[in-house]
């Protein structure tokens, strides 16, 4: 399992024991339940009535038709169009030997020089 995706700082185990006791949906619900500011078959039946809901939304989703993929309309929404203008050094230039981090820093100092 990765890393980044969570599930590896927390044991399977560890969670079904310790984790659903800390669990705030739960926890409320208990609250509300000793405090009789609703009563334990109320808190049933809302979670029966929200999976119920639950499910037929995403049933509806399934059903919605496919959205054919134009690959041009998805590389449009990712990538701005531009115009590629290659740029050459003159014919007459002088070339020269330099290291690639003075290549950087003259293209730097060049690109700053023309947006000034």
């Amino acid at each position: 399992m990765e890393k980044a995706s969570g599930v590896k700082y927390v044991s399977e185990n560890n969670y079904w024991k310790h984790g659903r006791k800390k669990d705030p949906i739960t926890n409320y619900e208990n609250w509300l339940v000793q405090e009789q500011i609703i009563q334990a078959e109320e808190v049933t039946h809302i979670r029966s009535q929200l999976k119920k809901q639950i499910q037929e939304e995403v049933e509806k989703v399934f059903e919605w038709p496919d959205d054919p993929v134009v690959l041009e309309d998805e590389l449009a929404d990712v990538y701005k169009a531009f115009d590629f203008k290659e740029l050459l050094p003159p014919k007459d230039a002088a070339v020269k030997t330099i290291r690639f981090i003075d290549a950087i820093r003259e293209g730097i100092a060049t690109s700053h020089a023309k947006t000034s």
